[in-house]
């Protein structure tokens, strides 16, 4: 088997984007938590890391749990708009 390495790797620009806003908020929310709504990324590792560093995955369906002092990262495939209104009005 032959292996070919692509020249240029790394996240597209939606994760990438995903992952510094997830990388600021858990850098300044000293005081809630932060969750992403749905796994972040699709990569294991990755998804470890930031669970060490505390980011906790946010199903849509636990929503009300959160208080007005908590971050929610929207993952880079984004979300609906009643999704969005349900996130606005938890503060």
């Amino acid at each position: 088997m032959k292996i070919i390495r692509a020249d240029k790797m790394g996240f597209c620009a939606g994760v990438r984007r995903a992952v510094l806003t997830a990388d600021e908020a858990l850098k300044n929310n000293k005081n809630g938590k932060v969750y992403s709504l749905g796994p972040l990324i699709h990569n294991g590792e990755a998804l470890k890391k930031y669970e060490e560093l505390g980011l906790k995955i946010l199903k849509e369906d636990e929503i009300s749990i959160l208080n007005n002092i908590d971050t929610v990262v929207i993952r880079a495939h984004g979300v609906p708009p009643v999704i969005k209104e349900k996130l606005k009005s938890t503060g």
